[in-house]
């Protein structure tokens, strides 16, 4: 359950900052960087040898591929208000960016 305090003013846009997401885009961009540093290695060798499930970490990977519009928002606190880490995992994400908007509720 979220508690969501209102702006203000009515102009002003309600702004939610979940330290979770935070938390999920910058471990997408580690692993990412883990995978592009490790070209020899697979996904399933680089979870193997830091006790990972290589499923989990292959999604939370693809989260590096993220709209930066997308991810600004996220830092901003300006995502919708049912976007949740799990749900963020649980979506198959397409690479356009305009579906990702779609697919997590940006419009």
């Amino acid at each position: 359950m979220r508690l969501v305090i209102p702006a203000p003013s009515s102009g002003d846009a309600i702004q939610m900052r979940d330290d979770k997401l935070i938390a999920l885009i910058a471990e997408s961009r580690t692993i990412m960087a883990q995978i592009t540093d490790n070209p020899g290695k697979s996904i399933p060798i680089l979870a193997a040898e830091q006790g990972r499930c290589r499923v989990r970490m292959m999604k939370i990977a693809k989260l590096a591929c993220l709209d930066p519009d997308i991810v600004a928002a996220i830092v901003n606190g300006r995502q919708p208000l049912k976007l949740t880490p799990a749900k963020l995992l649980a979506n198959e994400l397409p690479l356009a960016w305009a579906e990702q908007k779609r697919t997590l509720g940006f419009g």
